[in-house]
C-alpha cells in the first residue's frame, strides 16, 4: 500500500525537480543600450526577472539570510534584501555587510555594490539631529530609498514621490466614472486632498 503511494509521489516530484533543473540551466545574458548591443555571456547565477518562479526561488534561497546582530533585521521581498540597523548598532553595518557578501558567495550570488545604497533614517522633528555614521566603503550614501515603487526620503516621507506623481503628465485614453477626468485603462484614479490622483 505504502509503495502504491510513494511510487506516484516519487514520479511527480523526480518531474518536478527535473523542470525546475531544467528552468534553471542555461540562461544567458545581452545588454541592449543606446542601439549598441554586447555578446552574449552565459550565466548561472541570476533571479530570472519577469518569471513567476523568481521572486520565489530567491525566497527559497534568501530562507537562511539572517543578521549577525540582535537588533538588526533583514526585509525580503522578491529579489530585494533590506538590512535595517538601528542607529544604537551603527558599529554593526561592516559586519553585517561582510556576512551578505559572504552568504551571496555561497549561494552563487555576488552583492552588486553599485546598486547597494546606504540610507540613514532620522526624524526631522527633532531639535538636534544625531551624528550619522561615517559612510560605508564602496556604498553610496543616499537620502532617498525606492520600496516597492514608493520612494522615500530618509525623514520617511513620500510628499516628493506624492508630488512627482500629481505634477506627471495628465491621465489620458480613457474616460474614469469615479473622477470624472480621463484616464489610460492602466492607471487608477484617486481623489486626494482636493486633486486627482492616477496611480500606475
Amino acid at each position: 500500500m505504502v509503495n502504491k503511494l510513494l511510487s506516484p509521489l516519487s514520479l511527480f516530484l523526480s518531474l518536478v525537480y527535473n523542470w525546475m533543473a531544467s528552468f534553471f540551466s542555461g540562461h544567458a545574458h545581452r545588454t541592449v543600450y543606446k542601439g549598441e548591443v554586447s555578446s552574449t555571456k552565459s550565466i548561472s547565477a541570476s533571479i530570472v526577472q519577469g518569471s513567476s518562479i523568481g521572486p520565489a526561488s530567491y525566497a527559497v534561497t534568501a530562507a537562511d539570510l539572517r543578521p549577525l546582530h540582535a537588533g538588526n533585521s533583514h526585509v525580503k521581498f522578491a529579489d530585494d534584501t533590506y538590512l535595517v540597523i538601528p542607529a544604537t548598532s551603527a558599529d554593526t553595518r561592516i559586519a553585517e555587510i561582510g556576512h551578505i557578501t559572504a552568504w551571496a558567495a555561497d549561494n552563487n550570488l555576488r552583492l552588486n555594490k553599485t546598486k547597494t545604497r546606504e540610507v540613514v533614517f532620522y526624524d526631522n522633528r527633532r531639535q538636534h539631529r544625531i551624528q550619522p555614521p561615517p559612510p560605508l566603503p564602496d556604498i553610496t550614501r543616499g537620502t532617498t530609498l525606492k520600496v516597492l515603487g514608493v520612494t522615500f526620503t530618509n525623514t520617511l516621507s513620500a510628499s516628493d514621490h506624492v508630488r512627482r506623481l500629481i505634477s506627471d503628465k495628465p491621465c489620458r485614453c480613457m474616460h474614469c466614472e469615479c473622477c470624472g477626468i480621463m484616464a489610460s485603462a492602466k492607471l487608477v484614479c484617486r481623489r486626494f486632498s482636493g486633486r486627482t490622483l492616477c496611480l500606475g
